[in-house]
């Protein structure tokens, strides 16, 4: 007997019951498959990477189904690696071999390391990598961690900010030449997204996407809030993992679709070529004061080490910087000074005179025109070279902490790193992929192209920067019986009835761009004054210039000509490099 309408709705309603569920399990094979903050595991299901912290790896908690670091109270990381969070150390760096190079990506793979301007190491397994690490003395990130360290604190889409930046990493798009031939007629250039765009007539490939594998570190904006610079875009980094595939993220140089492959919650198993990989480690927890020197604010009426200071010339043969003894030594060709006597230099106060003219030239300043080459946000385009626009401060210094570092940043608003020798700022230098300043480059960014005795003009002025005629306080009682005020050079002039010390300078070192008159013709700060310079040299000895913030003759100290061999402890530096 045939079945009713209503029968049939119903067998087909049981049937749709019974084996419906098969049709409606979709498997996932990427994290992208599923809607966060679900994941996608070894066996195709979207689930939550944990859900109590007994699902999460040691020293890491459940938060928001999601595995996070937990942080220490404070966080010693190697040189050329950045704390995330406190909580562990990743590689500064895409992992590169020993042996590589700006062109070549080198033979030995006998241990990883983190280095900028050397190719990367690909391709690469996850249990190369692994072992690779492990003789680094580190380990291969967990996916979790380096999902940490690419989306910094504010959790962003890629490890630069929320939204893509087709140029800031070295991703497809970043390569498009709107002006080549296979782009001759293309009415819109097609960037960001040119790799979508066909070229003329169909010819097949991209329009103007001439893309490669760039150096590490080639993409300066392309850095996370931690410091690590390439986490998205150059090659794709493996990530540890259980389940016998090779997991990567970050994306690679030759993604069509970079927007969505770059980003820091994407994660891949199809084993893309270009598979590279970057380190972790634990760390060591650090005291709190780990590696900071004193930054002294010292008043006037005494040296560093305690004794009286003596403003008068006497003994004073080295110029008269107030940490530095009297007998500085003969490489220091200053005059001694004499606060009642004309200014020692002949060619007249502030002025830069014959013989600061004919220094210049010599140096090869006169042709100083600014660059327009492309140099990195933090640096000035100077001639042919970049340098930094601030002196160089430790990575995770404040502006009341010089921090414990050793990853150079050039950033206003932060203590400057001191007291340095050139061979510690030379490696500082190249961590970060530039080099200690020359001489005549620091030269040419401090004359500017009217070969000036100062960075900021011709004549010395006492409040333009860092220097300790900068901080007289004529009210102050040391001074309360001085008819008339010394300013600008109260240094030179001792308390009432000389009782021994400057009449109110209480000089002290300040946070980078602080005086913000005592910039050069390219927007390059503190030249003159708060802490010496070091230069690049080959003789064995710390050249420095520019003066410092506790110089008695700022005048003469801080001028663009002056340099010192004596070893003034307060030794800062800035890096360069050349234009591309």
């Amino acid at each position: 007997m045939p079945l009713s309408s209503p029968a049939l709705s119903l067998l087909a309603v049981t049937f749709a019951l019974a084996f419906g569920s098969a049709c409606v399990d979709r498997r996932c094979f990427e994290a992208s498959d599923c809607e966060a903050p679900r994941v996608c595991n070894s066996e195709g299901r979207c689930v939550h990477e944990c859900s109590v912290a007994a699902d999460c790896p040691d020293r890491s908690e459940c938060r928001d189904h999601r595995c996070r670091a937990l942080p220490l109270p404070s966080l010693q990381c190697p040189a050329d690696m950045v704390a995330v969070a406190n909580a562990f150390c990743l590689d500064r760096y895409e992992a590169s071999r020993s042996d590589s190079s700006a062109t070549s990506a080198g033979s030995d793979e006998s241990m990883a390391r983190s280095a900028p301007g050397v190719l990367p190491w690909f391709p690469a397994t996850t249990e190369k990598a692994r072992q690779a690490c492990h003789s680094a003395g580190k380990r291969l990130c967990q996916g979790y961690e380096w999902t940490q360290g690419c989306r910094g604190a504010a959790e962003t889409a890629y490890s630069y900010g929320a939204s893509y930046d087709p140029s800031a990493c070295n991703g497809i798009d970043a390569f498009c030449d709107c002006a080549s031939a296979s782009c001759a007629s293309v009415p819109l250039c097609p960037y960001p997204h040119c790799f979508n765009r066909e070229a003329p007539g169909g010819q097949g490939g991209p329009c103007g996407a001439a893309f490669h594998v760039a150096p590490t570190g080639s993409f300066g904006s392309c850095k996370g809030e931690w410091g690590a610079f390439d986490l998205n875009g150059n090659v794709w980094e493996l990530v540890d993992s259980s389940d016998g595939r090779d997991h990567v993220r970050g994306g690679a140089y030759n993604c069509g679709d970079s927007e969505a492959l770059h980003r820091c919650d994407y994660e891949g198993t199809f084993g893309p070529p270009a598979q590279g990989f970057r380190c972790c480690a634990d760390g060591t927890a650090a005291a709190p004061d780990a590696g900071l020197p004193p930054s002294p604010a010292l008043d006037a009426s005494t040296m560093a080490d305690g004794s009286p200071f003596d403003a008068s010339p006497a003994g004073r043969a080295d110029g008269g910087c107030a940490e530095e003894l009297a007998d500085a030594g003969a490489e220091d060709a200053t005059t001694p000074l004499d606060a009642t006597a004309p200014e020692a230099d002949a060619a007249g106060p502030g002025d830069a005179g014959a013989a600061d003219a004919a220094t210049l030239a010599d140096a090869g300043v006169a042709d100083a025109a600014a660059g327009d080459g492309a140099c990195p946000v933090e640096m000035a385009a100077i001639g042919r070279f970049c340098m930094d626009r601030w002196e160089a401060s430790r990575e995770d210094a404040t502006d009341a902490e010089l921090g414990a570092s050793a990853f150079p940043t050039s950033r206003p608003g932060v203590q400057p790193w001191w007291p340095i020798s050139t061979a510690e700022a030379r490696a500082a230098c190249q961590l970060a992929g530039k080099r200690l300043c020359r001489a005549d480059e620091w030269l040419e960014s401090c004359a500017g192209p009217s070969l000036t005795a100062y960075s900021y003009g011709a004549t010395y002025d006492a409040t333009a920067c860092n220097g300790i005629d900068a901080f007289c306080d004529c009210a102050g009682p040391s001074c309360s019986s001085v008819a008339a005020c010394p300013y600008p050079h109260c240094y030179q002039q001792p308390s009432p009835a000389g009782s021994g010390g400057p009449c109110g300078a209480s000089f002290h070192v300040a946070p980078t761009g602080s005086f913000p008159r005592c910039v050069d013709a390219w927007g390059v700060y503190d030249l003159n004054g708060n802490v010496w310079e070091l230069i690049d040299s080959d003789d064995g000895q710390d050249h420095a210039r520019g003066g410092a913030y506790n110089c008695g003759d700022s005048e003469a100290l801080h001028r663009c000509t002056s340099e010192v061999t004596w070893g003034p402890p307060a030794r800062g530096f800035r890096c360069c490099k050349d234009q591309p």
